[in-house]
């Protein structure tokens, strides 16, 4: 797990999830930073995914 986990655990943390495949990772990424740059709420992302690319990781 990545983050914060007093972030996770707010109750005023807004949480999104996505269920994506090892070739949308940059896509998922892109959208998390475009959510990020219009948003001051806490935000959470879950990201659940049955393979990743390693380079991808450290993107």
């Amino acid at each position: 797990m990545l983050g914060n986990a007093n972030l996770i655990s707010d109750k005023n943390s807004f949480h999104i999830a996505f269920g994506i495949d090892a070739n949308f990772t940059i896509g998922t990424g892109v959208l998390i930073y475009r959510i990020l740059q219009h948003n001051d709420d806490n935000m959470v992302f879950h990201i659940f995914t049955d393979s990743f690319y390693d380079e991808d990781i450290s993107r």
